[in-house]
Protein backbone atom coordinates (compact mmCIF):
# COMPACT_ATOMS: atom_id res chain seq x y z
CA UNK A 1 0.00 0.00 0.00
CA UNK A 2 2.93 2.40 0.80
CA UNK A 3 4.10 2.09 -2.86
CA UNK A 4 1.26 2.44 -4.49
CA UNK A 5 0.50 5.72 -2.64
CA UNK A 6 4.23 7.04 -3.52
CA UNK A 7 3.52 5.74 -6.97
CA UNK A 8 -0.08 8.12 -6.81
CA UNK A 9 1.78 10.93 -4.70
CA UNK A 10 4.84 11.30 -8.13
CA UNK A 11 2.23 10.76 -10.55
CA UNK A 12 -0.16 13.78 -8.92
CA UNK A 13 3.45 15.81 -9.03
CA UNK A 14 4.10 15.01 -12.97
CA UNK A 15 2.87 18.75 -13.86
CA UNK A 16 2.71 18.16 -17.93
CA UNK A 17 0.94 15.69 -19.97
CA UNK A 18 4.53 14.71 -21.25
CA UNK A 19 5.63 13.85 -17.97
CA UNK A 20 2.76 11.20 -17.30
CA UNK A 21 2.68 9.95 -20.49
CA UNK A 22 6.50 9.02 -20.03
CA UNK A 23 5.96 7.64 -16.63
CA UNK A 24 3.27 5.05 -18.47
CA UNK A 25 5.40 4.39 -20.94
CA UNK A 26 8.33 3.52 -18.07
CA UNK A 27 5.69 1.65 -15.92
CA UNK A 28 4.22 -0.24 -19.20
CA UNK A 29 8.44 -1.32 -20.12
CA UNK A 30 8.84 -2.66 -16.70
CA UNK A 31 6.17 -5.03 -16.29
CA UNK A 32 6.40 -5.89 -20.11
CA UNK A 33 10.19 -6.49 -19.33
CA UNK A 34 9.63 -8.85 -16.47
CA UNK A 35 7.08 -10.43 -17.75
CA UNK A 36 9.01 -11.68 -20.86
CA UNK A 37 11.79 -12.72 -18.57
CA UNK A 38 11.34 -16.55 -17.37
CA UNK A 39 12.23 -15.92 -14.05
CA UNK A 40 8.82 -16.75 -12.10
CA UNK A 41 10.31 -13.97 -9.30
CA UNK A 42 10.17 -11.37 -12.52
CA UNK A 43 7.12 -12.41 -13.39
CA UNK A 44 5.19 -12.13 -9.77
CA UNK A 45 7.22 -8.51 -9.57
CA UNK A 46 5.10 -7.56 -12.49
CA UNK A 47 2.02 -8.71 -10.92
CA UNK A 48 3.06 -6.64 -8.11
CA UNK A 49 4.00 -3.76 -9.83
CA UNK A 50 0.28 -4.16 -11.75
CA UNK A 51 -1.63 -4.47 -8.55
CA UNK A 52 0.40 -1.38 -6.90
CA UNK A 53 -0.14 0.95 -9.81
CA UNK A 54 -4.18 -0.13 -9.47
CA UNK A 55 -4.43 0.41 -6.17
CA UNK A 56 -2.65 4.26 -6.51
CA UNK A 57 -3.05 5.19 -10.30
CA UNK A 58 -5.84 3.07 -11.55
CA UNK A 59 -5.72 4.97 -14.73
CA UNK A 60 -2.19 3.61 -15.61
CA UNK A 61 -2.63 0.29 -13.69
CA UNK A 62 -5.40 -0.46 -16.03
CA UNK A 63 -3.57 0.40 -19.19
CA UNK A 64 -0.95 -1.72 -18.17
CA UNK A 65 -2.76 -4.72 -17.31
CA UNK A 66 -5.51 -4.14 -20.29
CA UNK A 67 -2.58 -5.13 -22.61
CA UNK A 68 -3.27 -8.53 -24.35
CA UNK A 69 0.06 -9.92 -23.44
CA UNK A 70 -0.04 -8.86 -19.90
CA UNK A 71 -3.93 -9.91 -19.13
CA UNK A 72 -2.26 -13.45 -20.73
CA UNK A 73 0.27 -13.55 -18.69
CA UNK A 74 -1.36 -13.23 -15.14
CA UNK A 75 -4.08 -15.55 -16.99
CA UNK A 76 -1.10 -18.28 -16.79
CA UNK A 77 0.89 -17.89 -13.65
CA UNK A 78 -2.78 -18.04 -12.18
CA UNK A 79 -3.00 -21.79 -13.42
CA UNK A 80 0.26 -22.37 -12.72
CA UNK A 81 0.88 -24.73 -9.48
CA UNK A 82 2.79 -22.47 -7.45
CA UNK A 83 1.25 -20.39 -3.98
CA UNK A 84 2.39 -17.20 -5.04
CA UNK A 85 1.57 -16.98 -8.78
CA UNK A 86 -2.10 -18.06 -8.04
CA UNK A 87 -2.03 -15.73 -4.88
CA UNK A 88 -0.54 -12.82 -7.50
CA UNK A 89 -2.59 -13.48 -10.08
CA UNK A 90 -6.17 -13.54 -7.88
CA UNK A 91 -4.82 -10.28 -6.07
CA UNK A 92 -4.19 -8.24 -9.91
CA UNK A 93 -7.64 -9.88 -11.85
CA UNK A 94 -9.31 -8.48 -8.20
CA UNK A 95 -8.41 -5.10 -9.00
CA UNK A 96 -8.95 -5.23 -11.99
CA UNK A 97 -12.35 -5.92 -11.83
CA UNK A 98 -12.99 -2.87 -9.88
CA UNK A 99 -12.86 -0.99 -13.79
CA UNK A 100 -16.24 -1.78 -16.01
CA UNK A 101 -14.45 -0.68 -18.73
CA UNK A 102 -12.29 -3.59 -17.99
CA UNK A 103 -14.64 -6.64 -16.91
CA UNK A 104 -15.43 -7.77 -20.40
CA UNK A 105 -12.04 -8.45 -20.91
CA UNK A 106 -11.81 -9.58 -17.33
CA UNK A 107 -14.94 -12.08 -17.70
CA UNK A 108 -14.03 -13.42 -21.14
CA UNK A 109 -10.66 -14.97 -19.33
CA UNK A 110 -10.47 -14.31 -16.09
CA UNK A 111 -13.71 -15.38 -14.65
CA UNK A 112 -12.65 -19.02 -15.50
CA UNK A 113 -9.28 -18.89 -13.77
CA UNK A 114 -10.77 -16.62 -10.52
CA UNK A 115 -13.51 -19.63 -10.34
CA UNK A 116 -10.68 -22.13 -10.11
CA UNK A 117 -8.13 -20.40 -7.69
CA UNK A 118 -11.65 -20.01 -5.62
CA UNK A 119 -11.29 -23.85 -5.16
CA UNK A 120 -8.14 -23.78 -3.42
CA UNK A 121 -7.42 -25.29 -0.11
CA UNK A 122 -5.05 -21.85 0.95
CA UNK A 123 -7.23 -19.55 2.41
CA UNK A 124 -5.40 -16.42 1.29
CA UNK A 125 -5.49 -16.95 -2.52
CA UNK A 126 -9.54 -17.85 -2.02
CA UNK A 127 -10.31 -14.85 -0.61
CA UNK A 128 -8.10 -12.88 -3.30
CA UNK A 129 -10.14 -15.26 -5.85
CA UNK A 130 -13.55 -14.69 -3.95
CA UNK A 131 -13.21 -10.55 -3.84
CA UNK A 132 -12.31 -10.65 -7.74
CA UNK A 133 -15.51 -12.73 -8.05
CA UNK A 134 -17.72 -10.15 -6.41
CA UNK A 135 -16.21 -7.29 -7.98
CA UNK A 136 -16.86 -9.10 -11.37
CA UNK A 137 -20.43 -9.45 -10.32
CA UNK A 138 -20.87 -6.25 -9.13
CA UNK A 139 -19.63 -4.32 -12.29
CA UNK A 140 -20.39 -6.89 -14.91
Amino acid sequence: MHVSASLARFYDSCRKEAEKTEFQAICSDFVREKLDNESLQDQLAALSTISSLMQGIPEIGGRVFSNETTMEAVIKLGKLDHHAAKRFAAEAIAHAASDKDRCAAILAEGFTILKDLYKSKQPDIRVRALVGLCKLASTG
